[in-house]
């Protein structure tokens, strides 16, 4: 992944993991140990890479869609509220408790 598209995803993945804890689906803890795991690009781009997948499966994108997703146009003719609900699903995914 670029540093472009790291970048925007770990944006967006910020922004959702804040909307979480402020409708309680996770803890703050749970928001602090995502954003650290979230600073490592490896781990960022395993996270980039599990989100377009089941992006994809949950029929939020289009399974045509590149590999390389561009998360900076990945905003167009998507539906935002479920994907976010997607998200923060899987956030837990990435926080080891």
């Amino acid at each position: 992944m670029e540093k472009k598209e790291r970048r925007a995803f770990r944006r967006e993945a910020r922004r959702v993991a804040r909307r979480a804890v402020r409708q309680g689906t996770i803890t703050r803890l749970q928001r602090g140990q995502f954003l650290l795991e979230l600073r490592d690009d490896e781990t960022a781009d395993e996270m980039a890479d599990v989100c377009f997948a089941q992006a994809v499966k949950c029929g939020v994108v289009n399974p045509d869609a590149p590999a390389g997703m561009r998360w900076p146009g990945f905003g167009e003719n998507i539906d935002w509220p479920k994907l976010a609900e997607f998200i923060k699903s899987i956030i837990a995914m990435f926080v080891a408790l």
